[in-house]
């Protein structure tokens, strides 16, 4: 079964309407997405990992396996996974 934690996290500078300028995730059983907001024009979007990461760690995830998991969560998961799967660290990262 599937985490019940799903969290919407929205980044940006507007700190006053309750943006954040960047959030932390542990390593462990989470998965992440991101997108611009509806009305978004750009973004510049990155991802630290660390200590300890290698490539060997990296486990992409299926979209069908985690709409299983989380099925109220499906439209979200569609809306941020890809059609194919890549379940491996693309080679020279």
């Amino acid at each position: 079964e599937g985490n019940e934690v799903l969290a919407t996290v929205m980044l940006g500078a507007m700190l006053a309407e309750s943006f954040s300028v960047m959030h932390r995730l542990t390593a462990d059983e989470t998965w992440m997405g991101g997108r611009l907001a509806a009305d978004g024009v750009f973004a510049l979007f990155g991802n630290t990992m660390t200590p300890g990461f290698t490539s060997e760690r990296f486990e992409g995830g299926d979209r069908a396996e985690l709409c299983n998991a989380w099925p109220d969560a499906c439209a979200m998961i569609t809306a941020l996974t890809h059609d194919e799967t890549v379940r491996i660290m693309p080679e020279g990262y």
